[in-house]
């Protein structure tokens, strides 16, 4: 029995040890689970195409000449008019047109939209004759307003305008919210009401600043299409080659002499749309910008820190001993009018001086401004040009507000490089002064001391320079 249970086990080793000597790899492949977005893009392929068109079965057709006599009647039977089994429809003309249109009528539009010029005299409200006239027009002086409603007073008229116009260059524009209903999208893009209220205003408000809109004021608008940009433009303005977008009418100071009240509360009303927009379209300090330039207008300047009274401007012509040429007051003023020429940024030197010969000789314009510059805190900056050359400019070290205890620092970097960086200016703060730049603080410096070379998204720096008077 053992010699035989030997025999069996030695055959089965000689078998295992022969089928382990015949083993093969095997690859085994599994198949991807197919989402919707891969099975729409493999269904409209090329390939599956042409696959199912070879896949359909032909069908055939019977074809038949057009000499054909079944062909011929055929024929005759879609062209027979004296087939009785049409019968006619009856049916008014706009009832067959709302057959077409079933979803339209006239209701669905308000009356505004509907009514032109020439419905004018037969509306009775004047909220009604001033917003139906201010949608065709978009832009008419108020004299032209007066003619064209001559039936109602003009205190009546003026408190309507107020409501749905703007005041722009002396002439009422008609309001974006006006023109753009709440909830309502544009018909070129659809892009949504308060996008294209916005900038409209914005575009509105470059024309308050200047009758002239170059191109490269508009970089900071990238939120809605070009064509819509084009369509608002082409409301108030014309285009002019070489030049850029020119308001469509004159400026005026007519409207201003008259109603200096209103004038004024439309300049306010103006301000607060300032100070919306530009947080709102996150505007960056950028050459040439009309409202960043209105911005850094409203940057607040002590006029106690660049300022002089009588009495240290006698000290100075005493010191310089210019008593029979120059007059104290003239002092005081020139140290007003710093403070609008230079404000919070700086101006070249050559700008100051011919602005003081005026009051001064210019031989004696460099030793009163030397004098000058002590006494309100005014320092030298050399500044460098981007072709390597210098620019004697001139600041104030403090006006007043947050920038004061970087601006030396800043005036500084400018004297060795024509640009800085975000990081070189953060890190120059930090080693002179111990301390990190938050980012408010980065904004109010940028803000007011510096310029972009190009574009607001290029990430450096250049000094925000005078060089003449605005």
């Amino acid at each position: 029995i053992n010699a035989e249970y030997g025999a069996e086990e030695a055959k089965l080793n000689e078998v295992e040890a022969a089928e382990s000597t015949t083993t093969q790899s095997v690859t085994r492949k599994f198949t991807k689970v197919e989402t919707d977005r891969d099975k729409a893009i493999r269904l409209s392929s090329y390939q599956n195409i042409q696959q199912e068109r070879q896949s359909e079965s032909w069908v055939p057709c019977d074809y038949k000449p057009p000499e054909h006599p079944y062909s011929s009647g055929q024929k005759r039977a879609m062209i027979n008019k004296k087939d009785k089994g049409v019968a006619g429809v009856e049916v008014s003309r706009s009832q067959y047109l709302d057959m077409f249109l079933p979803g339209i009528t006239t209701q669905d539009f308000s009356s505004d939209r509907v009514l032109g010029l020439r419905d004018l005299p037969t509306l009775t409200h004047t909220k009604q004759k001033v917003e139906t006239l201010m949608r065709n027009a978009k832009v008419l002086s108020f004299s032209e307003i007066c003619q064209i409603i001559s039936d109602i007073p003009k205190l009546e008229l003026l408190t309507e305008l107020q409501k749905c116009a703007n005041l722009v260059q002396g002439h009422w524009v008609i309001s974006s919210k006006l023109l753009y209903p709440k909830g309502s999208r544009s018909g070129l893009t659809g892009a949504p009401a308060e996008l294209m209220i916005r900038h409209r205003d914005f575009i509105l408000c470059c024309f308050v600043q200047s009758p002239l809109l170059k191109r490269k004021h508009l970089q900071s608008i990238s939120k809605i299409h070009p064509t819509e940009i084009e369509e608002i433009l082409k409301q108030v303005s014309r285009f002019t080659p070489r030049e850029g977008w020119v308001f469509c009418k004159a400026p005026s100071a007519e409207f201003a002499l008259q109603y200096p009240d209103v004038d004024q509360s439309q300049k306010t009303a103006w301000n607060e749309i300032y100070d919306d927009i530009y947080s709102t379209l996150h505007l960056k300090v950028h050459r040439n910008n009309p409202l960043v330039e209105r911005k850094i207008e409203k940057q607040t300047i002590s006029k106690e820190l660049t300022s002089i009274n009588i009495e240290t401007a006698t000290q100075i012509i005493t010191r310089l001993q210019l008593e029979e040429i120059v007059d104290p007051f003239h002092l005081v003023e020139l140290s007003n009018e710093f403070r609008e020429l230079i404000g919070p940024c700086s101006a070249l030197v050559e700008v100051v001086e011919s602005s003081m010969c005026r009051y001064i000789p210019p031989e004696h314009c460099k030793q009163v401004l030397n004098e000058m510059c002590t006494e309100l805190r005014l320092c030298y900056i050399s500044v460098l040009t981007q072709d390597g050359e210098r620019e004697q400019a001139i600041g104030y070290e403090k006006i007043g507000n947050l920038s004061d205890k970087y601006r030396r620092i800043i005036f500084s970097l400018f004297e060795s490089r024509y640009q800085i960086s975000k990081s070189e200016l953060r890190e120059a703060i930090h080693q002179q002064l111990q301390t990190h730049l938050t980012s408010k603080e980065y904004h109010a410096i940028t803000t007011v001391l510096c310029d972009s070379p190009t574009a607001y998204k290029s990430g450096h720096w250049v000094l925000r320079v005078k060089r003449g008077p605005e």
